[in-house]
């Protein structure tokens, strides 16, 4: 298991992803796995820095744990609740761009690219567990 802490800053989140990326590499994981992950890990730190912190100080928190079967990220914050899986729309992937309503397309691409992803508050933390089945 694998864990690293950053700052909340959106100049941060390449060092984020590369980070996932290099854990995820060392691994073994394959290639279109790792690009899964990071859309995923990438969407989630933007809702964070975004939505949670609203651009102010905070820390996010990774973590990978590589098993035989699986791969589960966690990504973690200390900011106010905020469950995006709850309060992301339903969008409706056939409407035209003009009908769509803004906004929850990124929560919908990460359920798309993962086979299980969880909200909970634990404690004074927001906790989104990723999992993706390495079948």
């Amino acid at each position: 298991m694998r864990i690293k802490s950053f700052p909340a800053l959106l100049e941060q989140v390449p060092e984020m992803l590369s980070w996932v990326r290099s854990e995820c590499t060392a691994s073994g994981l394959k290639s279109f796995l790792i690009q899964r992950l990071e859309v995923v890990a990438e969407e989630a730190i933007a809702n964070i820095i975004f939505h949670t912190y609203k651009r102010n100080e905070g820390k996010i928190e990774i973590v990978l744990d590589v098993a035989d079967t699986q791969i589960q990220m966690i990504i973690r914050d200390w900011g106010p609740p905020y469950n995006p899986l709850l309060l992301a729309p339903k969008v409706d992937v056939d409407a035209s761009l003009e009908e769509r309503e803004e906004g929850g397309l990124g929560v919908h691409l990460m359920r798309e690219l993962v086979d299980q992803i969880h909200y909970r508050r634990d404690l004074e933390s927001n906790v989104l567990s990723i999992v993706k089945f390495l079948a």
